[in-house]
């Protein structure tokens, strides 16, 4: 290598060396000026989430400032119902709305808020009212809806826009009803309990204590319709239906009223002799066959004949009257011209089968009364 020397002021001498470029040993590179200011891929990364967060936020709340901030009403809770099939009622305690409601009550608590904004909240709350479009008569597998209505208003103010204010449910879990025929086992036959021959009906016990009222009218002469009256709800209540509410049923051959006895056939007559004998017998069991008899007892002895008439002397000429000669052990000094009977006065029938009925309301007393030797036993009615 050539050596070089170079003069100072001084004097000196300072030798140094020359190298061309060639000759650079040291490695190091000088990068262009323009390069000094590129940003690493990750750190633009976050710049661009920072600015898309921001922006979000910024449309979010700008949102919010012009929308409201959402809130729906209702949440996912199912009603029950309860009730009949036909006549069901939702379950008292559905409230779905109870939560959202709750939720705008709890942000009024907010005591950073201002007073304004925490009024406008609570007036928002109170406002949310909510119920069933049909709240009774409800039958299974039908929809009903459940809609919410507010306070348009107060939303603005507290900037809450409410959703979810409607939804439909399908009704389920309603009992069936026991239906029930009112009519099976009623019978209607004539009765001449009262003298008049009426229709009289047989009612089930079990009927009348479900409350279930009869009555009827008549189509024709053969013929009646019967009705019932009931408290249908309260029946409901117990799940009962019933199938019907009138039926038609034959009352033919209505008891013959006897104006004459001299009509009777002779079986007839000897029927109707037994059921005089049957209630005389009845009557004087009851009083030991003794009655008093002019201060003293008389003994009864027996039935010596029966006497039937129409009654002629009384203002009802379908009155049959019928006389009980007695024997007794009266022996007196009169005794040959001294009689003893009883009497009853009553209605006389022939029934829908042929049979012959009697009714009367007279009851004796144990004892005689009279005059002139005709001696009868004292009615107590």
């Amino acid at each position: 290598m050539k050596e070089n020397r170079t003069e100072t002021g001084d004097g000196l001498q300072i030798p140094f060396q020359s190298a061309g470029k060639e000759n650079r040993t040291d490695g190091s590179v000088v990068r262009p000026f323009s390069h000094l200011g590129r940003m690493p891929g990750p750190a633009w990364f976050g710049v661009i989430s920072a600015l898309l967060l921001a922006a979000g936020l910024f449309i979010y709340n700008l949102r919010i400032y012009v929308y409201g901030r959402e809130l729906p009403v209702l949440n996912d809770v199912q009603p029950e119902f309860e009730g009949y099939d036909g006549i069901g009622v939702p379950r008292e305690g559905f409230h779905p709305e109870q939560s959202a409601v709750d939720a705008l009550l709890l942000a009024a608590e907010d005591r950073n808020l201002p007073e304004e904004d925490r009024e406008n909240l609570r007036t928002l709350a109170e406002s949310i009212s909510c119920s069933f479009t049909k709240a009774e008569g409800l039958s299974n597998n039908e929809t009903v809806e459940y809609a919410c209505s507010f306070d348009p208003e107060a939303a603005a103010r507290a900037h809450y826009n409410l959703t979810e204010l409607s939804r439909t449910y399908t009704v389920h879990s309603l009992q069936s009803y026991t239906m029930l025929n009112p009519f099976l086992g009623v019978t209607a036959y004539w009765s001449t309990d009262q003298g008049v021959p009426e229709v009289e009906l047989q009612i089930p016990q079990e009927y009348l204590d479900l409350g279930i009222r009869y009555d009827y009218t008549f189509i024709d002469d053969a013929n009646i319709s019967i009705t019932i009256d009931a408290d249908m709800q309260a029946l409901q209540e117990r799940g009962i239906m019933l199938s019907f509410d009138s039926m038609e049923y034959p009352v033919s051959n209505k008891p013959e009223l006897i104006l004459d006895t001299r009509e009777l056939s002779d079986e007839e007559k000897q029927e109707l002799r037994g059921i005089i004998e049957a209630m005389v017998t009845a009557e004087l069991d009851r009083c030991g066959w003794q009655a008093s008899f002019l201060g003293s007892p008389l003994t009864i002895t027996g039935i010596s004949d029966i006497y039937a008439s129409p009654q002629m002397f009384s203002s009802h000429s379908s009155l049959t009257d019928i006389k009980v000669s007695l024997t007794t052990e009266y022996e007196g000094w009169m005794s040959r011209f001294t009689a003893f009977s009883m009497s009853y006065t009553g209605y006389l029938y022939r029934m829908a089968d042929g049979s012959m009925q009697f009714r009367t309301e007279d009851t004796h007393a144990c004892s005689f009364s009279g005059v002139f030797g005709e001696y009868v036993l004292a009615k107590e009615n």
